[in-house]
């Protein structure tokens, strides 16, 4: 998506202090403003002083309602990180419980309820792989149009949005067959309910642009971490791979990591290259070369371009993860808890990735998400191949997909969507797994981009930090237990996987 797509927020000049970003009708119907900031908020500081710096910004921001927390509240405040999240940090954000009580006795009336807030602070790694600014104008659109989170205002690094009372579902309730067939109802209808401009049709599938685009990134970081461990591209792309038992992987008794490579190295600030057995060359099978697997990727997508020329594209989430998937706790007597409308209780969040494509590449990589567990305590980034949906829950999920964007039952023409989308997803399925490859390269962080932050306090005039205390010294970042190396090796793997089912 570009700026001839859908309106651009405005960028903030580092000299301002907050100004009103863009004009959105809220909920309630008034007019409002939003707000926008160039501060940066740094997660990384001692929570202390990270709690009363997220206080000033909320107050710089005007937050409704939190003018009634002051500073010396930090300590109390309802601060919640949700985990899962393997590229931003998301908390959520609640005034202390005592705050009730000081309304009640607020005989004046000039204070009113402070509202729950959702706090996103973007992660270093992921900066050069999305269009902020086009991200934010999505969710503005999708907010007109009722769809996802409001967003409430943004800072240099990161956005806050509505809370909404909802839980993400779990790994196991999103393949439990009568919440499979409620996310296709709803997948249908974003896919059906958001316009895309003929320029965003004219721009063509959004896969193939971040293909492109992430394979140069790719290169770049491999040969960044070629000179610090020769032979690693090649330990990436050829492995035999072994799939975990799960009793094994749950017992803790897992491969150890390859003693060859310096994991505690002060110049990594990564997440572990767990070069484990999962990744071990396998001598029995061709070596693979990354220039190889990109040269493949292409010649791919050109057969895909051409067979797939005429096929219609809608906007789509592309990554509708069980995370990424809330389920609303309406209150009673709300129509969301009717058994007719029990599925618009599912809210997706999270569009960093969305964009135009055909509707059979969301499905695919809905399906490549059953395989995942991000909150697995062992191995959280480890494919479990598995675990992909059953030919059965797949055609359950289509069929509801189906059937929810047709008007008039028809038992025939219902059919033969159904066997034409399945065969779609099987087409798509291996470009799926290419972008989230790369993906997964490109997310495993140099030792350049921890510095990122300290340039930020350097040269940012409105970073916050309380004057009542001294400045800590920052500290590293603590080694994620995400291990996008091994993450990358099994996506790789799975691409060639799909291209052998093909005659």
């Amino acid at each position: 998506m570009t700026s001839k797509n859908w309106p651009r927020l405005p960028r903030k000049k580092s000299s301002d202090s907050v100004k009103p970003a863009s004009h959105c009708r809220c909920d309630d119907g008034d007019d409002r403003t939003l707000p926008e900031s160039s501060t940066y908020l740094d997660d990384h500081l001692p929570e202390e002083y990270f709690r009363q710096d997220l206080i000033n910004l909320i107050h710089e921001m005007r937050m409704p309602g939190w003018s009634i927390v002051t500073l010396d509240m930090a300590s109390d405040l309802d601060l919640v990180r949700i985990s899962g999240a393997t590229s931003n940090s998301v908390y959520w954000v609640k005034p202390p419980d005592y705050v009730k009580n000081m309304l009640k006795k607020d005989k004046s009336h000039t204070h009113r309820k402070p509202t729950n807030l959702l706090l996103r602070i973007y992660g270093l790694q992921i900066e050069h792989l999305i269009d902020r600014q086009q991200e934010l104008a999505t969710i503005a659109e999708l907010s007109q149009l009722h769809i996802g989170p409001r967003l409430l205002g943004t800072f240099a690094n990161g956005r806050f949005e509505q809370f909404l009372n909802a839980k993400p579902l779990t790994k196991e309730q999103m393949r439990a067959p009568e919440v499979s067939v409620q996310i296709a109802r709803r997948m249908r209808e974003l896919h059906d309910r958001v316009p895309l401009s003929p320029e965003m049709r004219a721009e063509g599938a959004c896969c193939f642009r971040n293909i492109k685009n992430w394979s140069v990134l790719a290169q770049d970081h491999l040969k960044h971490f070629e000179k610090k461990f020769p032979g690693i591209t090649s330990q990436l792309m050829n492995y035999k791979y072994e799939d975990l038992d799960e009793r094994e992987a749950e017992s803790g008794l897992l491969p150890t990591p390859n003693s060859d490579i310096d994991y505690k190295n002060p110049e990594l600030l990564s997440s572990k290259l767990n070069m484990d057995k999962l990744q071990q060359p396998d001598p029995s099978v061709k070596k693979h070369t990354f220039p190889e697997f990109l040269d493949l990727i292409n010649k791919y997508s050109e057969l895909m371009k051409q067979k797939y020329k005429d096929e219609e594209l809608v906007f789509c989430h592309n990554d509708t993860q069980y995370g990424n998937i809330l389920r609303l706790e309406p209150p009673k007597g709300s129509p969301l808890l009717q058994p007719q409308n029990e599925y618009r209780q599912l809210v997706v969040i999270d569009f960093e990735y969305s964009g135009p494509n055909p509707r059979a590449f969301d499905i695919a990589n809905h399906f490549c998400e059953w395989m995942n567990d991000y909150h697995h305590a062992e191995v959280p980034h480890h494919i479990w191949r598995n675990r992909y949906p059953p030919l059965a829950d797949m055609e359950l999920f289509v069929q509801a997909y189906v059937e929810h964007g047709e008007r008039y039952f028809d038992d025939n023409k219902i059919a033969e969507q159904v066997d034409n989308l399945m065969k779609q997803i099987k087409d798509w399925t291996p470009i799926v797994n290419a972008c989230w490859g790369l993906w997964g390269v490109v997310q495993m962080p140099t030792d350049e981009e921890y510095h990122i932050r300290e340039e930020h306090i350097e040269k940012d005039p409105n970073y916050i930090l309380t004057n009542a205390i001294a400045s800590p010294s920052l500290e590293p970042e603590e080694t994620s237990e995400f291990d996008y190396f091994g993450y990358a090796s099994q996506k790789m793997s799975l691409f060639y996987h799909n291209l052998s089912e093909f005659s």
